[in-house]
């Protein structure tokens, strides 16, 4: 149980319960819960918790460009809760079709490039972020979502969904003389010179 976070834990009563109460019964400022099991005359207390809360964000520069040598994902990870975090936490990164990955790294976090998995053993101190940096290739035109995930760490797993399109690389469209009006698939009228995707 825990007033101070979302929690979906479920602890097991009994059933039966004559009475159930909630207040802060150790003086920690976190409500705790007081109930009365079934058949008994005694009182059970289930005591409030923090439990750490990450966050994941992914960002890049839209859109990604087939050919393109310098693409990346910036993803960050936070600890947004009053406690650190317990254990090793855990990102996994899910990339759009379209997009090869060529390295994944960063300071702290031990990562395997075939499955896009990075692990950080160190505790995550309140409000702390951690950053990695995955690069990719873009191999063909396409739009997608690069889908990021953090867990561990004794907190539940988190993930954010980052938009990504990609597009065929840049031709320059000219006429002779220049100048000239030209439309591609019949869209709009366009005067060249003109560069496009």
């Amino acid at each position: 149980w825990s007033s101070d976070v979302c929690s979906s834990d479920l602890y097991q009563v009994g059933e039966g319960i004559s009475s159930l109460v909630s207040g802060d019964f150790n003086g920690d400022g976190r409500t705790d819960l007081a109930y009365i099991p079934p058949s008994s005359n005694t009182i059970s207390v289930l005591l409030g918790a923090v439990i750490p809360i990450l966050t994941i964000t992914s960002s890049h520069t839209d859109p990604f460009m087939v050919g393109e040598t310098n693409a990346s994902y910036s993803l960050t990870v936070t600890n947004t809760s009053p406690v650190a975090t317990s254990g090793t936490v855990t990102v996994t990164d899910t990339l759009p079709s379209g997009l090869t990955a060529t390295a994944i790294q960063g300071t702290g976090w031990n990562c395997t490039l075939a499955n896009l998995t990075c692990t950080y053993s160190n505790p995550l101190s309140v409000g702390q972020s951690s950053s990695l940096i995955v690069s990719v290739t873009p191999t063909s035109v396409g739009s997608g979502a690069n889908q990021v995930t953090v867990s561990g760490g004794g907190a539940a797993t988190a993930s954010f969904s980052d938009p990504t399109t990609i597009v065929g690389p840049a031709i320059t469209i000219q006429t002779n003389p220049t100048g000239r009006q030209f439309t591609i698939d019949n869209g709009a009228t366009q005067t060249a010179p003109q560069t496009v995707n």
